[in-house]
């Protein structure tokens, strides 16, 4: 009963039908519902954009910093400790996490923050909206198992420069337009650490001639 309960859920949410979220919930069942693999309701909404039963499924009381462990029934990585807000690539989705008390600068069990890992994939829109909530640039990714030492400017560095090893090899419009919103989001990010790096270095000199 608990299993197909759960299925309904999921299938209510994957279809983005809030009315069906809410009756379902109402009814009774378990709102962190989820199988064995954890893909729970949260991640699925942020996964797909289903903005309607997102909010819903917050407006119900899910904790939108629930730390998820998915493991794919594909090819068998493992997101450990991830965060809803780690999916949500939808600038719409980011801002209704984060109204609903989203820490946007948690990190997963390997220390990747949504921003490092949105700046890896090159999606501009959600880098903005992060860095608009405060999502700190300067953040690093711990050096060690799983760790690369990375921030989010030097993930962006490091895909462009895939992305664009690709077009030299082949043009193709969909991996040029691709190759450009990467590019969008390194100047996104260099702009954003540059103002940082402005900022404490003005309060140093400040406090270095205190008296």
């Amino acid at each position: 009963m608990e299993n197909s309960q759960s299925n309904a859920l999921h299938k209510a949410v994957f279809e983005d039908d809030a009315k069906e979220v809410r009756r379902l919930l109402k009814a009774g069942v378990p709102i962190d519902a989820h199988p064995a693999h954890g893909n729970t309701p949260l991640r699925t909404a942020c996964q797909i954009s289903a903005l309607r039963a997102l909010r819903v499924l917050l407006e119900h009381g899910t904790d939108p910093n629930e730390r998820i462990t998915f493991r794919s029934q594909i090819d068998g990585r493992v997101e450990e400790g991830f965060t809803p807000l780690m999916y949500a690539s939808n600038p719409a989705l980011i801002d209704v996490l984060v109204k609903y008390g989203a820490d946007v600068n948690a990190v997963s069990a390997t220390g990747l923050s949504a921003l490092m890992l949105f700046a890896h994939y090159g999606e501009a829109p959600a880098v903005e909206t992060l860095l608009a909530h405060g999502a700190d640039a300067t953040l690093r990714q711990p050096k060690g198992p799983g760790g690369s030492g990375k921030s989010a400017r030097e993930f962006s560095q490091e895909s462009l420069k895939f992305r664009e090893s690709l077009l030299k090899d082949t043009f193709n419009p969909v991996t040029e337009a691709r190759t450009e919103m990467h590019r969008r989001t390194l100047r996104i990010l260099i702009a954003a650490t540059s103002s940082k790096e402005r900022a404490l270095l003005k309060f140093e000199w400040v406090k270095g001639h205190e008296h």
